[in-house]
């Protein structure tokens, strides 16, 4: 049984910044990896088994692969999130890197470009960044303390799970409604830093480029009201803008080539405060 899907739509373009257009006649192809074939009978889909199949991926006349949650996570969660513990790794259970880079050649050699699916500001609530960024007692903890964008304030009810309490910090941070999830401060530049270096890390492994998921929500900042408590997690377009536009221009700086494509993704807010443009 092979898993994965076509879709033909995509956003291209947010707040002003254009993301890679889908040209008439692209098929792109959404593969997890987790689901799609198990070469070796261990009871979870590999890179191997991908390419073992690449006559049938080949028949659909796909012109594109999209990578799903292919980075390293915990077996604590479902293989299909995004709550990554470290996103410059793969799940060792899908191959090594060797494998990794065996299965972008053979997509080449067929004429199929390769993009990774990340929510790079999205990762485990165990990531090392926030294990350090969370305990004063960490050696690296005035490295990554601002890696959160911690808040005294509590939620209100209507806001509890998307706002979560970490007793380490003694302190609250954004999680999207996901109990393994914490959302990154991409506000602080030595974030974004620190993922730019992890994209590059891939561009240089030979993709084409990547589709990111919920582009729409990358700054996030608590509303509050009179008492003091979280009412509601809100995004700013503008900044949201500045950002991806930086970004992607850091990212086609080093491969002009590179394909980048998004997702809106949900959000906390009425879908009105996010309409791309």
């Amino acid at each position: 049984k092979l898993t994965g899907c076509i879709f033909l739509k995509c956003i291209s373009s947010y707040g002003g910044i254009n993301f890679s257009s889908v040209y008439a006649g692209e098929i792109m192809y959404i593969i997890y990896t987790f689901s799609f074939y198990d070469s070796n009978g261990d009871g979870t889909g590999d890179f191997q088994g991908i390419i073992e199949k690449m006559e049938y991926i080949k028949s659909l006349g796909v012109t594109t692969v999209v990578l799903r949650c292919i980075f390293e996570l915990t077996d604590a969660i479902d293989q299909f999130q995004e709550e990554k513990t470290d996103m410059s790794k793969l799940n060792p259970k899908y191959g090594t890197m060797e494998d990794f880079e065996n299965l972008v050649k053979a997509f080449h050699d067929n004429g199929i470009k390769v993009l990774l699916q990340n929510e790079f500001q999205r990762v485990y609530r165990k990531h090392n960044w926030i294990l350090a960024s969370e305990d004063v007692n960490h050696p690296e903890h005035e490295k990554y303390k601002d890696f959160v964008k911690w808040t005294s304030n509590p939620p209100t009810v209507s806001r509890n799970g998307s706002v979560r309490y970490n007793s380490t910090r003694d302190a609250y941070y954004f999680a999207k409604d996901s109990a393994f999830a914490v959302y990154l401060n991409i506000e602080n530049q030595d974030v974004v830093d620190e993922i730019y270096n992890i994209l590059v890390g891939w561009i240089n492994k030979g993709i084409d480029g990547f589709y990111f998921t919920d582009v729409g929500f990358l700054i996030h900042n608590y509303e509050l009201n009179e008492e003091g408590t979280i009412v509601n997690v809100t995004t700013d377009i503008n900044k949201n803008t500045d950002i991806w536009s930086v970004l992607i221009k850091r990212m086609r700086d080093v491969n002009e080539n590179l394909e980048f494509h998004a997702d809106f993704g949900r959000t906390p807010m009425s879908a009105e405060n996010f309409a791309p443009s």
